[in-house]
Formats: structure tokens, sequence, C-alpha cells
């Protein structure tokens, strides 16, 4: 990913797709005075994230949720009423919690609804996409399988390499989570469900290291495809072997 964060990229110009929620019932209303915005990102990101929401509403807390330990201290001293924002992490909310959260969680997923799961960019390199974008959902127990909230996509120009792709998904998901912190910064409602889908296939890291094992008699132009899709993980055929700690079991 791209080491560099500008504050202005979280000003959005070509706005990913969302909806507005059209229904004041469906959701639940607090006091901004006490509302609780949770982070789940990086260190690096951190402090942009906390002047953009901010700007928006200069009393939320915007806390930057490290581990299980502190995530639970938050949800239990707000009595569940914390807003809940995952950025690229790895980290997955226990169930548990998830079921004690009185406002909607959302996650920002760095790839289009058709790669769910994990890798995407190499999937989509090997597979040829065409284009390629950014999703948020809803958090739900299941990775990568709560409701669409809102979207972007982006052509693929050319042949692309697997970080390449991802640092284009990175900057496209600063866009994202712009529209869905600026919801979550002035209003406790749910954001509006997209009727986009998940795609039938969710991907694993088991699929990834297989992915990346290069089969006997390959072709040079699917070979530098999955060079390019698998970057450094990518195994040569040659260097197989029931040793390799790469190979799946």
């Amino acid at each position: 990913m791209s080491e560099k964060l500008e504050k202005s990229s979280l000003v959005a110009g070509d706005r990913p797709r969302t909806r507005c929620a059209s229904d004041p019932a469906s959701g639940l209303a607090s006091d901004p005075a006490t509302r609780t915005i949770g982070l789940l990102c990086s260190e690096k990101e951190t402090p942009f994230f906390q002047d953009f929401i901010a700007e928006r509403d200069a009393n939320a807390r915007v806390l930057r949720i490290t581990d299980g330990a502190a995530l639970a201290k938050v949800v239990e001293e707000t009595g569940g009423f914390v807003r809940l924002i995952s950025f690229l992490s790895d980290f997955i909310v226990p169930s548990a919690t998830l079921s004690k959260l009185r406002l909607t969680p959302y996650n920002i997923h760095p790839a289009p609804p058709r790669y769910p799961g994990a890798h995407p960019e190499s999937f989509a390199v090997w597979e040829g996409a065409k284009t390629y974008g950014v999703t948020a959902h809803e958090m739900v127990a299941k990775v990568d399988a709560g409701a669409i909230v809102a979207t972007t996509m982006f052509a693929i120009d050319g042949p692309r390499e697997r970080l390449a792709l991802a640092d284009r998904a990175y900057a496209e998901a600063i866009k994202v989570f712009a529209v869905v912190a600026a919801h979550c910064a002035e209003s406790d409602l749910p954001m509006a469900r997209m009727d986009t889908r998940w795609g039938a296939r969710k991907y694993y890291r088991r699929d990834f290291r297989a992915l990346c094992l290069e089969p006997k008699g390959m072709s040079p132009i699917d070979r530098d495809r999955l060079k390019r899709a698998c970057g450094p993980d990518f195994v040569p055929f040659e260097q197989q072997g029931q040793s390799d700690s790469r190979a799946l079991a």
C-alpha cells in the first residue's frame, strides 16, 4: 500500500455510489454530544480520519481500536452506542461483540463486490479483470458478507501488477471512507442498502497460496500473468517440493 496519505484525498471528487436512508424510523438517534466512533485502521491513517470526522462533528469522540480488549471496553462504556468503521483492517470483530452494537458497523473492503475475501487484487490480475473497485458494507459475523452500502469502480488500464492495483484501490478506499465517515459523523441512522450483491465465490488465503504455486508446463504468457498476480509470493515450479512451507497440506 502507498505510504503517503494526503488530507486532500478525503475530499471526494467522483463520489462512490451510495444511497441515502429514506426511513427515519429505521435507526436509533442519540445525543450527538456523546457520539463515539471507533476506527479499526492503521496508526498512519488515524489522525487524518479523526480530523475528517471532527470537521463534521466537533463533539464526536473518535478512537482508534487496536485489539479485542479495547473494543470490548468501548462497547461496554457506551452501552453499545459506538459506531465502528473498519478500514482495510484484518481484525475480525467477534460475533458476540457485533450483537451488542446498537449502531450499524461498517467495513471498507479494498475490492469490488465481485471479489470478497483475501488477496482480491491478485485474483483480479490473474483473471484479467477489466475493472476493479472498493466496497463498503455492513459488518456481520461472516467476513465480506454484509449488505453493501457504497461502491466505487475504476478501469484497469493495461497489464496490472498486484501491488500497483492494491495501491490504486487504496486511493479509492479513501473516497469510500469519506462517504461512510461523513454519514456516521452526522447521523446514527444506518446507511441505505444497495441492491448490489457479493460475488458467488469467496477467496481465502489458502486459495491465494494455491494460486501462487506455478503448475508444471505453464506457458510463458500465463507465467508472466501469474507472477504479476502473486508478486513476491510467486513460487516457481522448480522450487516447489514436499518441504516447501508455502505448499498446501
